[in-house]
């Protein structure tokens, strides 16, 4: 009995501690993501000249044009891109743009995992200004 107990009690308490461990890596993509845009923003700013972040599926990665590395994204993280206007290029790569005034194409990054964990980042076409969301 006490064992039927036991195995019942970690049957619901296992799945809820592999979701709590698998967040914090989403967590914390979400907070880099955000820094890398920002980062982009100022690239713009600073250098006079549109700066793209751009989201690569064929290897799973995104990076900042012009700075930094490209970001290897977990095996098990998604990231989807939308912008209101299309900036892919010839390899499929998604693209958005931040330009000289402080302003963005705009759109939304959605990073999702394995476990269901969603993290939402819209950037303001208007001001480039990042904001997140937890839904």
């Amino acid at each position: 009995m006490v064992l039927g107990l036991l195995a019942l009690a970690l049957g619901v308490a296992l799945p809820s501690m592999r979701k709590a461990a698998d967040s914090p890596p989403l967590q914390l993509l979400a907070e880099q993501l955000t820094g890398d845009l920002k980062r982009a923003r100022s690239a713009a700013m600073i250098g006079n000249r549109p700066v793209a972040l751009i989201n690569e599926p064929a290897t799973h990665s995104y990076r900042v044009e012009g700075v930094g590395r490209p970001v290897r994204l977990p095996r098990t993280a998604t990231l989807t891109l939308r912008t209101a206007t299309s900036r892919s290029n010839e390899a499929g790569a998604d693209r958005l743009v931040f330009f000289p005034d402080g302003s963005a194409t705009g759109g939304q990054i959605a990073l999702s995992d394995a476990a269901g964990q969603t993290s939402v980042l819209t950037v303001d076409w208007l001001t480039g200004m990042v904001h997140r969301s937890r839904p």
